[in-house]
């Protein structure tokens, strides 16, 4: 399981931000591996969202896998 990694610098004002395009919420780069001198990148989807989006996909695999060995 991937360990997510929240902002440690709430109270502090960071330059630079980016949006999920997954959940909507706005997170510095900083705290997501991007350096302020890196351009942003299009499609940023966050640690949180990648997660739910693999447990998603490992549900829909274990489900199709046990209609399988039903039939």
């Amino acid at each position: 399981m991937m360990a997510l990694i929240w902002c440690w610098f709430v109270k502090e004002q960071q330059p630079h931000n980016i949006v999920c395009d997954g959940c909507g919420y706005w997170m510095h780069t900083r705290c997501n591996g991007i350096r302020d001198e890196e351009q942003e990148p299009r499609g940023f989807v966050c640690a949180g969202c990648v997660q739910k989006q693999q447990q998603q996909q490992q549900t829909v695999a274990v489900a199709a896998g046990s209609k399988r060995g039903r039939q």
